[in-house]
């Protein structure tokens, strides 16, 4: 085969060449990856220093990348390519590294909050800035992505200022049509500040019949995994302005009995009752400060009121679970009945 034989503009050779180069811009992308992921990253871990972990975590995949597209513009280059088609690579090429060079910002910035600024915060008492950082972190991706657009817009040669001033006076009338999406931000921004919740926390929003767990807090909305394991997404603005009450942050839970005494229940029963819950919720480590008395004559029964505070709150129904066990099996071992309602009725003769 005479590798001079011109197809479709160029000869063969030029064609292998051509291969070549993308063969070879394949093989030294393949080998800065593995150097990389088995050299670099593994001298970095010991090192004491976070620079090289944040340099080796942010280079690894664009430094790649960049020796593919670069041996690809130069193997290009071997070509004879028509002006229409050489302004047309130029073009894609430049888009191509606009691109590069946003994705590497993202990455930078990806590593820099990982590797730097997330252990720093870990050392803080304060959780307000473990919410922050992620949000910070999508503040700058949408800032480097939207300056990208406009970059390539540019450079496919729009006119950028009449599409901002455009954008200028479209988003007048998209602030209109946008005010529920702005007051959850700012709601958003208001929950992060005041601080009343963090990821982690058990809430309980009464205006909303809902109570849960914090899984996610975002500027729009907040998730809350509810005790049948639904999520639910909160706009902000509504989270806002209902009045939350933070579960986590109770010391303790406050745990309320009425115990109702059959009226046959004696004197010396009472006091035998009073003293089987008194020992088991004090031998309880996780149970406090029990205040108990015989407080009322209902209709069918005599009322025992006990109240203690459970401090494990992550385990209150086992903690009840147990004492009402407890309590159930000293009543019956001691013949102690539970009432139940009943009525007593005299028939005159």
């Amino acid at each position: 085969m005479d590798l001079n034989t011109i197809f479709l503009g160029n000869t063969i050779l030029q064609y292998a060449y051509f291969l070549v180069g993308l063969g070879l811009s394949f093989i030294i992308g393949k080998t800065i990856s593995w150097v990389f992921s088995n050299t670099l990253t593994e001298l970095s871990k010991k090192t004491t220093s976070k620079i090289d972990d944040f340099l080796v975590m942010a280079l690894r995949r664009p430094i790649t990348v960049l020796s593919l597209v670069i041996g690809s513009y130069l193997s290009f280059n071997v070509l004879t390519l028509s002006q229409e088609i050489i302004i047309f690579k130029d073009h894609a090429y430049t888009v191509t590294i606009i691109i590069f060079i946003a994705w590497l910002l993202t990455k930078f910035s990806d590593a820099f909050f990982e590797k730097i600024v997330r252990p720093m915060t870990k050392k803080t008492s304060s959780k307000l800035d473990d919410h922050i950082l992620p949000i910070i972190s999508k503040v700058i991706k949408t800032i480097v992505w939207t300056i990208t657009i406009i970059s390539i817009l540019s450079n496919l040669g729009y006119d950028v200022t009449t599409i901002i001033a455009g954008l200028g006076i479209g988003g007048i009338a998209f602030a209109f049509a946008a005010q529920k999406t702005i007051a959850d931000v700012f709601g958003g921004v208001s929950i992060l500040f005041s601080k009343q919740f963090i990821i982690g926390d058990i809430i309980e929003i009464k205006s909303l019949g809902l109570t849960g767990t914090v899984t996610d807090m975002g500027l729009r909305n907040t998730r809350i995994k509810d005790f049948d394991g639904r999520i639910n997404s909160i706009p902000n603005s509504d989270l806002s302005a209902s009045v939350v009450k933070n579960i986590t942050s109770e010391p303790s839970r406050k745990v309320m009995l009425d115990l109702g005494l059959t009226y046959n229940t004696t004197s010396k029963q009472i006091n035998k009752a009073k003293e089987i819950i008194t020992e088991i919720i004090n031998k309880n480590q996780n149970c406090k400060d029990l205040t108990m008395a015989f407080n009322e004559f209902r209709e069918s029964s005599i009322n025992l009121k006990v109240i203690y505070y459970i401090t494990d709150r992550l385990n209150l129904l086992q903690i009840q679970d147990q004492i009402n066990t407890q309590i159930k099996e000293q009543f019956d071992k001691n013949k102690i009945e539970f009432a139940f309602p009943t009525q007593t009725i005299y028939l005159k003769k």
